[in-house]
């Protein structure tokens, strides 16, 4: 990924678009607005900016990126539709999930994503905010405006359906897990943990997202420490086999290194063990010892 270094050292002048030079959108959201920039060799076409309601607000901070993303692309239509364009961005785990089938994003990340799909987008890179000048300024400079905020109305479904009284016990747990509430932050602020990659969940960092106070990784929900023993049970209710165990899980919980053990606990399983299947030993059939060679 190329950068492109827009400078500020003297007063920003617009140029003209021209149909025949590429465009690059660049594009930031910070705490309070959305900011986005259409430039050319270097120089801006058209920049835009607008505030985050109260809703957009609240969003983790990946939302928001892409958010000002799409908001960039809608805005310049005129210029960016039909066009290949390449916009950059200085949040790095954007780069990876736009990447990744779109099932495996939140879901309002899936509406978004599915709004950008209509722009020929061919590179999304990522730059160091230091040199994402423009489209920094214009997110924290932003315009008072505002727009409404995407309506979050997809229902998760889990083949493990949980009572109010369960879900009530589940979410006094997740309070008092000490991980639940670093991940909460994290997903709300930012991987800025020191251990950083030595946490058990940062390979999936871009997949993660909140709902309801509760994190789920696509529509599986995050399982706490507490719970996971009880929950590898349900799993297992009917004594299903180790693949029938590990695709119901992929429909409704997930925690780092929970294929290895359901294995775990199917190896330990008395009835499963007893009830396996195994190969038949048959018994020798001998023959008759031939008198010359060849006659059998």
């Amino acid at each position: 990924m190329r950068q492109i270094k827009a400078t500020l050292v003297s007063e920003p002048v617009l140029k003209y678009f021209d149909v025949n030079k590429d465009i690059l959108l660049q594009t930031d959201a910070s705490k309070g607005g959305l900011g986005a920039v259409l430039l050319q060799q270097s120089q801006p076409v058209a920049n835009a900016s607008r505030a985050l309601n109260n809703a957009e607000q609240r969003y983790p901070q990946i939302d928001k990126e892409l958010l000002a993303m799409v908001y960039g692309c809608e805005k310049f239509h005129t210029y960016t539709y039909g066009r290949d364009i390449e916009v950059q961005t200085d949040h790095q785990p954007l780069v990876s999930i736009v990447k990744k089938p779109l099932w495996m994003a939140s879901p309002r990340l899936q509406k978004l994503l599915i709004r950008l799909q209509r722009y020929q987008v061919k590179e999304i890179g990522y730059v160091p905010g230091k040199f994402l000048y423009l489209a920094d300024t214009l997110s924290r400079a932003y315009l008072p405006t505002t727009e409404p905020a995407i309506e979050d109305d997809v229902v998760m479904i889990h083949c493990l359906q949980l009572e109010e009284s369960a879900k009530q016990s589940l979410y006094e747990v997740y309070l008092q897990d000490e991980t639940m509430a670093k991940l909460k932050l994290a997903i709300m602020e930012g991987w800025n943990w020191p251990i950083k990659k030595q946490v058990p969940f940062w390979n999936f960092k871009d997949e993660l997202y909140l709902r309801d106070n509760m994190i789920y990784r696509a529509e599986r929900l995050v399982m706490p420490q507490a719970r996971r023993r009880d929950y590898l049970k349900k799993l297992h209710v009917g004594h299903l086999g180790m693949g029938k165990c590990i695709e119901r899980a992929k429909q409704s919980v997930f925690w780092p290194g929970i294929n290895g053990d359901i294995r775990q606990l199917i190896s330990e399983c008395s009835i499963c063990l007893r009830h396996s299947t195994r190969q038949q030993q048959l018994p020798l059939l001998p023959h008759s010892v031939p008198e010359l060679p060849g006659t059998r």
